[in-house]
């Protein structure tokens, strides 16, 4: 089943100004509700914290070949052994924790992300002389910065429910739990990491997602078919996801640990170490576990993320294009 990219059909003027905040709020609804597990088993791994291990953490400094086979082995090992531990303790309902957060604010998030990556990526296309790749990078950046002002406390939110093991907190209790200790401030905690995270994750996936479309679907002879497989635009979103996780897998690894400090399994993560502070959680992890443990989660993040943008920008691309015609 293909991608129509035809005029044909096209809506009113209004319909296709909206189209990317319709299309980016259907996709948000639909990836969450499908790939949430994942993400839930991706906070659980970077949230924990493993005793030290100098001979590990030194090997993985000097010894580049280990390194990389040790964090292989350690994230294929960690993934299933978290995703099975959830399933026994807490039943298919622990994958899901937080979901309901989630739900509420995709969609405008979403929509946000969108609209505004579109009309970044339009006014710099009209008005600079930079070259796409450039204009892809920066649209992402700046989308993402829109969409950090919900997903910011959805996240905060998010994490702290999904580490809770056992009879956790609702999301309900989490929030009021959040404003009692530090009011409206403790929903933006980690805000200025998850910035250095998830804007940079962003502008590298638009970049390579774009790369990617127009390699397999603008073609000139695919735009004279007139469609675009959902297999290739699928294809294309997950291959720039998993780049994109792996360039940023660092900073995130900290993000998490710093927003869910103290909850849930983290309770003995950075408290039992004693960092309080994004530099002095890098330098704890940096001495307890090598250069590798930034790489905690990698594979289950590059999973969730590749899938979820998979499914996302299929699910866009599909609606923006039923509203607005041809993008290539």
């Amino acid at each position: 089943m293909g991608v129509q990219l035809s005029d044909e059909g096209a809506l009113s003027t209004g319909a296709v100004a909206a189209a990317p905040f319709i299309a980016g709020a259907t996709a948000g609804l639909v990836c969450d509700a499908t790939v949430f597990p994942m993400d839930t088993i991706r906070v659980r791994q970077q949230a924990r914290y493993r005793a030290p291990s100098s001979v590990a953490a030194t090997e993985s400094l000097t010894r580049p070949g280990r390194f990389w086979s040790a964090v292989s082995r350690m994230q294929r090992y960690s993934v299933w052994k978290e995703a099975s531990s959830i399933l026994k303790k807490e039943g298919i309902r622990g994958y899901y924790k937080g979901l309901s957060v989630v739900m509420l604010t995709s969609c405008p998030a979403f929509g946000v992300y969108y609209l505004t990556y579109e009309a970044s990526k339009s006014k710099l296309g009209s008005t600079t002389g930079w070259s796409p790749d450039a204009i892809h990078l920066l649209s992402g950046a700046v989308a993402n910065v829109f969409g950090m002002v919900i997903w910011t406390p959805q996240e905060v939110i998010k994490s702290q429910t999904q580490v809770q093991i056992g009879a956790s907190m609702s999301p309900r209790a989490v929030i009021r739990d959040i404003y009692r200790e530090n009011g409206i401030r403790g929903f933006y905690r980690g805000a200025v990491i998850g910035s250095l995270t998830w804007t940079p994750l962003s502008a590298i996936w638009f970049m390579s997602y774009e790369r990617l479309r127009l390699l397999s679907c603008c073609r000139e002879e695919l735009a004279k078919e007139g469609s675009c497989s959902a297999g290739r635009l699928a294809a294309s979103g997950f291959i720039a996801g998993v780049i994109a996780c792996i360039a940023t897998s660092p900073i995130d690894v900290v993000k998490t640990q710093y927003q869910v400090a103290g909850r849930g399994i983290a309770s003995s993560s950075s408290a039992a170490i004693g960092a309080s502070s994004v530099p002095m959680i890098a330098l704890a992890l940096l001495r307890s576990e090598g250069v590798g443990g930034f790489f905690r989660g990698v594979w289950a993040k590059s999973l969730w993320y590749g899938t979820f943008m998979a499914i996302n920008i299929t699910v866009y691309d599909t609606v923006k294009l039923s509203l607005q015609g041809s993008d290539c």
